[in-house]
């Protein structure tokens, strides 16, 4: 269907784009194995070159964004850096704050919340991202006890924020990943995979009042839950579990919940 579309406006560059990434999101959550995923990952790697050489500067940019990214995920490292050399810096000015002066003394107050809390959820993102990647830094430098400081740093601010629960595990679970811990690795996978199938209502939280929770947002967590057992399965770095009874029926616990 998306392909279709854009046979139909070949020359639009956001709708190229979005459904590039619409499509990248779709094959992550998948249960295919990497092989299966590589043919469809050419052409959605295909239309984000498309993308990133329409008009819209905008859309170039994230475009190219994306391909940097998958360049560094497959290991070519020097096409990354050109790509990443074409990329601006972030500009100084926030325009969104701009904004939000502008409709408080408008008196569009609803409208200057909404604003503010997408962008307190995606600077608390940007925290976490940035956590992980030092999580990983620490650990590569054999730092054991930084790396576990850190992790207790992303579960205490995805509370403090009132994050999605599901995001407190993450961290940790990467150093016990890493750290080939068996008995902590599985509590938190115990942990993680409970709470992904229990929805974030942010509307409930005093933090996120004003956000529209989207009809699928209860069920965002469901739908992932296919992606994550099949990367939980297939990927390498766990595969010092799959021989461990409890890991075992953990998985299949978690798949009849995914049939159901």
């Amino acid at each position: 269907m998306g392909i279709k579309k854009i046979q139909e406006y070949p020359n639009c560059g956001l709708l190229i784009h979005s459904i590039a990434l619409l499509l990248d999101g779709a094959l992550m959550m998948s249960r295919m194995n990497t092989d299966d995923k590589e043919k469809y990952n050419s052409q959605i790697t295909a239309l984000y070159e498309r993308a990133a050489k329409c008009d819209d500067e905008n859309i170039r940019n994230r475009a190219t964004f994306m391909l940097a990214s998958k360049c560094i995920r497959q290991g070519e490292y020097d096409k990354a850096q050109e790509m990443l050399d074409i990329l601006p810096e972030r500009t100084a000015m926030d325009k969104k704050q701009l904004q939000v002066n502008l409709l408080i003394k408008q008196n569009k107050i609803e409208e200057a919340a909404k604003l503010l809390e997408r962008k307190l959820i995606m600077e608390v993102n940007e925290v976490q991202i940035i956590l992980t990647k030092l999580i990983d830094i620490a650990l590569k430098e054999g730092r054991s006890q930084d790396a576990f400081q850190m992790a207790e740093l992303s579960r205490d601010t995805v509370k403090l924020f009132d994050m999605w629960d599901y995001c407190s595990f993450v961290a940790p679970l990467q150093v016990a990943i890493t750290k080939k811990n068996v008995k902590d690795s599985i509590a938190l996978l115990k942990s993680i995979l409970a709470a992904v199938i229990i929805p974030w209502k942010m509307k409930e939280s005093f933090l996120y009042r004003h956000i529209e929770d989207k009809e699928n947002t209860e069920n965002f967590g469901a739908q992932m839950l296919p992606g994550l057992l099949s990367e939980i399965e297939n990927n390498p770095q766990y595969a010092f579990l799959r021989s461990n009874t409890e890991f075992q029926q953990l998985i299949k616990q978690y798949r009849a919940k995914c049939i159901s």
